[in-house]
């Protein structure tokens, strides 16, 4: 059998699946500020907010086991409404990380 002049064929190479990650840090805000139309995150000028933008709305005295939502804004008005795409009360993570291999991580 010929062998391409780059080397193995494609189909016998075994290719390994790459797996990304993008983390979007999304601005977190009090629920209570996040319907305060003076608020600068309602302030287009100030925070950037426009039809899509997305914020972290949280309880503000108890962020690690309050609620937790992923907003998203309706315009860029002051007064333009946001709303929830993913809201739950975060008592405990849903999924706590952990080493699989812990003999594959250095330090």
């Amino acid at each position: 059998m010929a062998t391409p002049i780059t080397g193995d064929m494609a189909s016998t190479v075994p290719v390994k699946q790459q797996q990304g990650v993008t983390l979007h840090n999304m601005p977190q805000v009090g629920y209570r500020d996040i319907s305060d139309a003076s608020h600068p995150i309602n302030q287009s000028n100030l925070s950037g907010k426009r039809l899509g933008a997305l914020v972290i709305a949280v309880d503000e005295g108890n962020i690690s086991t309050g609620r937790m939502s992923l907003m998203i804004a309706h315009g860029s008005g002051p007064t333009d409404g946001w709303s929830p795409l993913v809201s739950r009360f975060i008592s405990e993570p849903q999924y706590q990380p952990v080493y699989s291999d812990i003999d594959s991580v250095s330090v």
